[in-house]
């Protein structure tokens, strides 16, 4: 079985009751996993594969939320089986995926017995949820035309690009300034 970060620190006992109650899933890529307003019926352990979590507007923009592979979870499913509530967004395959979807009630089960499963899946969450204040707050209050420069010299970089800079070790970059002045959290 391909691993999956948070099967990966369960303990034998934890491990084999998690694996007894969940399915084994495949799905190829481009498939839909869930939309919104769907009911949210499993916790989902990605073993190998990329999910995309997607908001869609009425009129067709869409925009990623964030992605789920083998060492992340998904805040909107975690958040819709502990709080009852419907699917907020879309989630698709971006490559094949292989998981295990433990449903609802071995999901609480898995929290109440597991206190190793109960803080990963916390942790994950709280750090998905922060990722995504700093998505919210990029959209919101970064001109376009800086996000697109960020986004095109990351892109550069990952692809060893000719005018990709690689910084000496130990310089600092130049702060930069979020609105209103005050200097962003990531420095």
């Amino acid at each position: 079985m391909t691993a999956n970060r948070i099967l990966n620190l369960l303990g034998q006992e934890d491990r084999s009751f998690l694996e007894a109650r969940s399915m084994r899933h495949a799905v190829a890529a481009g498939h839909v996993l869930f939309r919104e307003g769907d009911v949210c019926a499993n916790f989902v352990l990605v073993l190998s594969g990329s999910i995309r979590v997607q908001k869609v507007s009425e009129t067709g923009r869409q925009i990623v939320l964030y992605h789920v592979g083998d060492s992340d979870i998904c805040a909107l499913t975690t958040t819709g089986l502990i709080g009852h509530s419907l699917y907020q967004a879309e989630g698709i395959a971006d490559t094949p995926v292989e998981m295990l979807l433990l449903p609802d009630k071995a999901f609480t089960e898995m929290l109440d017995r597991s206190p190793v499963f109960r803080e990963s899946v916390f942790a994950s969450l709280a750090s998905r949820i922060t990722s995504l204040i700093v998505k919210i707050d990029e959209v919101t209050f970064t001109k376009m035309a800086v996000r697109l420069a960020r986004a095109l010299s990351e892109a550069e970089k990952r692809q060893g690009g000719a005018n990709s800079r690689d910084e000496p070790s130990g310089s600092r970059r130049r702060a930069w300034h979020g609105p209103r002045g005050r200097k962003s959290a990531a420095q």
